[in-house]
């Protein structure tokens, strides 16, 4: 499975606690989508103009992707969320599922309220089809490579805060269908649901270091903040 992260030099802070973690996990399929090719990055980048709004950036990365042509689903994830552990079977097997049911996104932030229909990928895993809601996120997700670059393509004049209302309206007008895990739920970060086979940190927000003291990750946040030498403001969630 393809790992795409999306980030920018002025996050090259934060990217480092992401990367050092790529690296624990010997994750290898990973592609960075950045402003420059940074000397510190340890993966294969592909460059988007800063100049271009958010989705369009993105748009114009996503079509450089080097064998796009022999993966159906990939992996995006964002700097502010910090990837702690991915099970790459499990998700392999969830996107077994999302193939048959043609659904274009996974959004791997787990819910606990209802869903209808399901679909059972195995004894510990289910899906729920998702109502409507956020249909569109920048959080992290399994997106089908051309829904996606469909949606980007027409919606590619919209900034980062923006792209998930007007995403999640392309995608429900045209019939786009989005999936959660459903009752996965390993731990909560930053209103975040972590789930057994993956889960991450929602580290920054608007450009601050989070500490959530309702998480049991909290401690873990502040190492990792210390660590890593990370002068920003801290919200305190």
């Amino acid at each position: 499975m393809q790992i795409v992260i999306y980030t920018h030099t002025d996050f090259l802070d934060i990217f480092a606690i992401q990367q050092d973690h790529f690296i624990s996990q010997n994750l290898t399929n990973v592609t960075i989508f950045s402003n420059t090719h940074h000397a510190f990055y340890k993966f294969p980048v592909i460059t988007y103009d800063d100049s271009l709004p958010y989705a369009n950036r993105v748009l114009q990365c996503i079509k450089q992707i080097e064998n796009k042509d022999d993966f159906e689903y990939f992996f995006l994830i964002h700097d502010n969320d910090i990837l702690l552990n991915i099970d790459i079977h499990t998700c392999e097997l969830i996107i077994t599922k999302l193939k048959e049911h043609n659904f274009a996104r996974l959004d791997l932030n787990s819910v606990n309220f209802p869903h209808k229909p399901t679909y059972k990928v195995n004894d510990d895993i289910t899906l729920g089809e998702n109502d409507n809601f956020y249909t569109y996120s920048v959080g992290p997700s399994i997106w089908n490579y051309n829904s996606f670059k469909t949606i980007l393509k027409n919606n590619k004049f919209f900034c980062y805060r923006t792209i998930e209302p007007a995403g999640t309206a392309f995608m429900v007008n045209n019939n786009f269908k989005t999936a959660h895990p459903l009752g996965l739920v390993k731990h909560v970060f930053a209103n975040r649901h972590l789930l057994s086979f993956c889960y991450f940190l929602h580290i920054t927000q608007r450009g601050q270091y989070i500490f959530d003291n309702n998480s049991s990750y909290t401690d873990y946040a502040k190492q990792l903040y210390i660590k890593y030498n990370i002068t920003r403001p801290i919200m305190y969630w």
